[in-house]
């Protein structure tokens, strides 16, 4: 019987669909007495000859009808007439006699749905009765044309409310009975996902990249003495894959690399290894298994690990994890590093509650017969339309000590303004026996405890190694028109002090430190193909202050190719008198393909030092990066 609704469900909806697609199209063209457009209002990446392409109408005509005798320097804003108004004495209808509506109607028309919905909302709030009704309809076609479904669906809710019997309620009542449509099996197949035989398999794959890459830099003081500071090649290999059966599937990761300094005073090498693994899983989803290296952020693990991760899920939308493992403290540790281990066992529940996920774990590591991290905690996400929030708590029940807490969220408004922020305590690094090894002269355990005579040494050596770190940021994103947003950013930091212990120095605290940052970004300024941002970031540091600039551009030529010109300006003043000056450029040429990745950085920094003791000083970086990428 479900699978029956579900038939009728769908075969329903793709009829709805189909004639609101017919009835979309001729309604996209919005005015008066559904005649082609009359006018146009120029945007940035307009031209003439787009808009005689666009309308069928000759450049010339255009250029008559209105009064246009520079094509180069077209306002943007400027209504453009598409027919001859011969009824007007002057074919040039000044701007600020449009009405509302008519900019609406305007921005429906040149499908500039952002500012359609700036129009249309403020013609609904100010408008007559029968421009009240127009403004609503519209609102929620644009939301909807802009992928904003749940606003476009409150407007025709909306709609159907205030105008139950108006001639096109229909019309609306079909819109809004599509994107039920729409939610409604997107919902099916989401419930469909935990249950057998109702799975779409995933078919079999593999890909990946090969990539190489090479970094010089040279260093010229202000004696014109120069040496080499960075010569550094490197080979890099990534790699997924998914083998379908015909009841699980199996996938690997590969993530590894060769780095080789190749300065003439040094010969190091090393290799990375960043991941390394192998999974299975059951089609039907209850059962899953990961070994080898891999990264967690939850489950009480934190980082790059080598081990084994069991999920089950027990009940629908309830799974039950098991991991074990060796914690890995550096990628560039190619063997498995078995000083410390680890275990933990952990719950993810979703959908508990109103669109809220949660999970909660249980962890235990330790160094030999010694406790390194023993911890419980959890984390909780919720997302509905237009809100998201995230939190998560990690408390130290063998130090007690909380490691971290942290909520952090984001909210979109109807005009698509974005606010997100963020409030962080944690301790850095985590709490951990291991800490002790901080600033020490060895590099294991067992040679740290051969250097103090108790491990409750050891213990009170690593909580004064271990800093509090708290963080707020604050982030504001508006969107002014079709090209034009801009984006601010507050962030304060403070870092507490760690007493002298071990033969280690203390730590002074950072105090209050402010990061300011605003920037304006642009696209189609000056071509139908580029992106330009220009930005303003302050900071105040614990003993310095820093005022920086910075522009960049990035213009997309013909058969992939992109050119990157970046500028960057600096200026520090530090509380000792001193001060600091730098200015970085920087060019980047790219090609891009299905298959190949090529670019090359060129650029310098150039730096001017002053000080009340000694001359002024300068100093000058030059450096070229070369890659190449070959995606299979």
């Amino acid at each position: 019987m479900n699978k029956f609704n579900s038939t009728i469900a769908l075969v329903s909806f793709f009829c709805c669909n189909t004639l609101v697609i017919a009835q979309s199209d001729t309604n996209n063209v919005v005015t008066k007495e559904d005649k082609p457009a009359s006018i146009h209002i120029f945007q940035a990446g307009d031209s003439l000859f787009l808009l005689s392409k666009k309308y069928d109408v000759s450049i010339e005509n255009l250029k008559i009808w209105n009064g246009i005798k520079n094509v180069t320097r077209i306002a943007n804003g400027r209504t453009i007439y598409l027919t001859n108004n011969k009824e007007k004495k002057s074919v040039s209808k000044p701007k600020n006699t449009l009405t509302l509506k008519e900019k609406a109607e305007a921005a429906l028309t040149s499908k500039k749905y952002r500012l359609a919905i700036t129009l249309l909302t403020k013609l609904y709030q100010k408008g007559n009765e029968k421009e009240r009704q127009f403004a609503l309809e519209f609102l929620g076609l644009s939301r909807d044309k802009k992928g904003q479904k749940a606003f476009a669906k409150q407007a025709y809710q909306s709609f159907l409310k205030e105008y139950p019997k108006a001639l096109t309620a229909p019309r609306v009542q079909l819109r809004l009975d599509n994107l039920i449509g729409i939610e409604t099996l997107s919902k099916n197949r989401k419930l469909s996902q935990g249950k057998k035989n109702k799975q779409r398999k995933k078919p079999s794959y593999f890909r990946g990249s090969v990539s190489s890459d090479y970094r010089q830099s040279a260093l010229v003081n202000d004696l014109g003495e120069s040496r080499d500071t960075l010569s550094l090649a490197n080979v890099d290999v990534n790699a997924k894959g998914n083998i379908q059966r015909d009841s699980y599937n199996i996938g690997f990761q590969v993530s590894m690399g060769h780095y080789q300094d190749l300065l003439p005073e040094s010969d190091k090498t090393n290799e990375q290894i960043r991941y390394l693994n192998v999974s299975a899983k059951s089609d039907d989803k209850l059962y899953q298994v990961t070994f080898g290296r891999q990264r967690s952020r939850d489950k009480g693990v934190f980082g790059r690990f080598d081990g084994i991760v069991l999920s089950s899920e027990v009940i629908d939308d309830i799974k039950l994890n098991v991991v074990a493992g060796y914690p890995v403290a550096s990628s560039k540790i190619t063997r498995i590093d078995t000083e410390r281990q680890f275990y933990g066992v952990s719950v993810d529940i979703d959908n508990s509650w109103k669109d809220i996920d949660f999970s909660l774990f249980v962890f235990d590591q330790s160094i030999g017969n010694i406790t390194d991290r023993r911890a419980i905690g959890g984390k909780l996400s919720y997302f509905q339309d237009s809100t998201s929030l995230y939190s998560l708590i990690d408390y130290d029940i063998f130090f007690n000590e909380l490691n971290a807490l942290l909520f952090s969220g984001s909210y979109t408004t109807e005009l698509s303004q974005r606010l997100s922020w963020s409030l962080n305590y944690r301790k850095s690094p985590y709490v951990g026996t291991r800490n002790a090894l901080i600033g020490q002269s060895v590099d294991s355990f067992t040679e740290l405890q051969n250097l103090f005579i108790t491990d409750e040494e050891i213990l009170d050596l690593a909580l004064d190694r271990t800093l509090t770190s708290k963080t707020a940021s604050f982030q504001f994103y508006q969107p002014i028109n079709e090209s034009f947003d801009i984006n601010a950013s507050l962030t304060w930091m403070n870092l507490s002090d760690a007493p002298e212990s071990g033969g280690v120095p203390a730590i002074s605290k950072s105090g209050g430190q402010y990061y300011a940052n605003i920037n304006l970004s642009g696209k189609n300024l000056y071509s139908g193909r580029d992106v330009n941002r220009f930005g303003f970031r302050y900071s105040s540091l614990a003993s310095s202050n820093v005022y920086s600039l910075y522009v960049s551009s990035r213009y997309r030529l013909e058969n992939g190719l992109s050119l990157m010109p970046k500028l960057r300006f600096d200026d520090r003043s530090n509380d000792n008198g001193t001060s600091q000056q730098s200015i970085s450029p920087t060019l980047r040429l790219q090609y891009q393909s299905k298959k190949h990745y090529l670019y090359t950085d060129v650029g310098g920094i150039f730096y001017t030092s002053k000080s009340t003791l000694i001359p002024s000083q300068q100093t000058s970086i030059y450096y070229v990066y070369l890659g190449y990428r070959y995606y299979f």
